[in-house]
């Protein structure tokens, strides 16, 4: 499972916790937002917290040996 939180810039950031996506948002604002990088860190994390997600990455969608393009290809006939 990862966390993420899309910025109102439309910046996708994403972390393994909580705790390192509030690290991230906080580099993020003192990068790309230097007027809003005056927020307080517990700020920050109140607003991960609130606006966060948490998803998880899926390595394989195809299980089996049908391709996409074979599974849901036009049919010939």
């Amino acid at each position: 499972m990862r966390w993420a939180l899309l910025c109102g810039c439309g910046s996708h950031l994403e972390a393994l916790d909580e705790e390192e996506l509030a690290s991230e948002v906080l580099t993020h604002l003192g990068l790309e937002h230097p007027r809003m990088d005056q927020q307080q860190e517990a700020q920050v994390r109140e607003r991960v917290a609130a606006h966060s997600y948490r998803y998880e990455c899926v390595e394989a969608i195809y299980a089996g040996s049908a391709e996409p393009d074979e599974e849901f290809g036009l049919d010939p006939y």
